[in-house]
């Protein structure tokens, strides 16, 4: 997409906007940065969510009932030379910008764009990582869920700036813009499941990491694919199954050392019961700054009742993973549990992105973007 298309997309939507008897007040770029502030922890804030209702997770993994152990042992790692588990790795990105306000009658709109992007990197023999896919969007979002501008938006082509409305009412008393950028979020899932989903070339048995959770149905239907959280909520209670026992997940993983990781365990409750999942330590607590450092949690799908071959997938997921924390990238943000190829996702998406100089000049350009010069 150039520059000049994306121009006469945000053109089109203003003129949209003026053509139904709206006032587009554009922010001011000078006044107020563009950029919105991410949450200091989306995914952490986003599990918080999932586990708010019902935190209880129980062992889907055999427990001694009796004297429950939940700290095992996963084994030396393995290398790439060895047994190339992981060949692809995914990671999403995106930066919202509040664009201006929509005024009609007595009241007034925030509006959002969103630019969202999903890199897929391959690893080959060699161990040399390359990009196989990108996915890009500009998404201005809007809080309007029916009515005659977003009939008018819907129906009118617009180019390369796609609207995104919300589907029910928000909360009066929550903040409007907060409410918009988790729509942005959202759609950023949403394009990181399609770009799995759509993956072409990968072959059977060949494994694929998403960066963070992957509780989306289409997620859920994939083979071969687990999600790896660098952060993640505190709040669930482990329950060993068939007992009493209850445990607080600082307390067990205070407990963890290195190479180490809980039981399988699976939400007692909820909309995904195949989802399982557990918590791996890459780094002793020593070289961290507290014990929820270094650890990362796993999320696949499993169905039916523990076995072995799912013992065995397990113990060769945990393994391949403890190889995955080298080479370090310290002093990053959280080095602790990053693993090197998402680190070069990552790093990847970001670059596919323009920059915030570039959007101020697509959204704040002066001369037809200010409905009182039309």
């Amino acid at each position: 997409m150039s520059l000049e298309q994306l121009t006469d997309s945000a053109r089109e939507i203003i003129m949209t906007l003026a053509a139904n008897n709206a006032s587009f007040i554009p922010a001011s770029p000078t006044d107020e940065p563009p950029l919105e502030t991410e949450p200091a922890d989306p995914d952490k804030i986003k599990d918080d969510s999932y586990f708010g209702d019902d935190n209880i997770c129980e062992t889907y993994e055999p427990v001694d009932r009796f004297r429950p152990i939940l700290n095992i042992p996963v084994g030396s790692p393995i290398r790439r030379s060895e047994d190339h588990v992981f060949r692809y790795f995914l990671d999403g990105s995106l930066r919202t910008y509040y664009w201006g306000d929509v005024a009609i009658s007595t009241a007034s709109y925030p509006v959002l764009v969103s630019e969202t992007a999903v890199s897929i990197l391959k690893r080959n023999e060699e161990g040399r990582l390359y990009p196989c896919r990108s996915d890009h969007q500009l998404l201005a979002i809007f809080p309007f869920t029916s009515g005659v501008l977003r009939d008018a938006l819907e129906n009118r082509p617009l180019g390369m700036i796609t609207p995104v409305f919300l589907e029910s009412e928000p909360d009066p008393r929550r903040d409007l813009r907060t409410i918009l950028a988790a729509k942005a979020r959202e759609r950023l899932h949403a394009l990181e499941a399609n770009a799995a989903a759509n993956l072409a070339g990968r072959a059977d048995g060949e494994w694929l990491i998403i960066d963070g959770d992957i509780r989306q149905n289409i997620f859920l239907r994939l083979k071969n694919v687990i999600g790896l959280a660098k952060s993640f909520s505190w709040k669930p209670v482990i329950k060993v199954a068939n007992s009493q026992f209850h445990f607080n997940l600082p307390r067990v993983i205070q407990r963890l050392r290195e190479n180490e990781r809980t039981p399988v365990l699976r939400k007692k409750s909820g909309d995904y019961p195949s989802l399982a999942f557990w918590y791996l330590r890459f780094w002793p607590i020593d070289r961290v700054d507290n014990y929820m450092q270094g650890v990362v949690k796993v999320e696949a799908v499993m169905e039916g009742q523990w076995d072995e071959e799912k013992a065995a997938l397990v113990s060769r997921l945990s393994r391949a993973l403890i190889a995955e924390k080298a080479p370090v990238i310290y002093p990053e943000r959280r080095w602790h549990s990053h693993i090197y190829p998402i680190y070069q996702a990552e790093t990847h998406v970001k670059e596919t992105l323009f920059s915030p100089q570039v959007m101020r000049q697509i959204l704040f350009a002066r001369g037809g973007f200010n409905l009182s010069a039309q």
